[in-house]
């Protein structure tokens, strides 16, 4: 179920800290900034995330195909055995 709430908070990491409570799972969308912005003018959601008592799910957007981190290494064909 989905539920809107309103809240009069200092800033917006308080406000919606305040709201979440232990039981919640709460789902945001991840900060898109640059690494030079977030340093500049801070990340909400990974400040949420590091002060929620309760589960935070992180959701990024799509960015096209996944890329795979690591090569896999070439196998080497088998031989049959006669």
């Amino acid at each position: 179920m989905l539920h809107v709430l309103e809240q009069e908070a200092d800033n917006v990491v308080t406000g919606i800290v305040s709201m979440i409570r232990p039981d919640d799972v709460v789902i945001m969308g991840a900060s898109e900034q640059g690494v030079f912005e977030q340093r500049l003018f801070g990340n909400i959601p990974e400040h949420v995330m590091r002060l929620s008592p309760s589960t935070i799910i992180m959701c990024k957007s799509y960015q096209g195909e996944m890329v795979k981190l690591a090569p896999t290494a070439p196998v080497a064909p088998t031989r049959r055995s006669k």
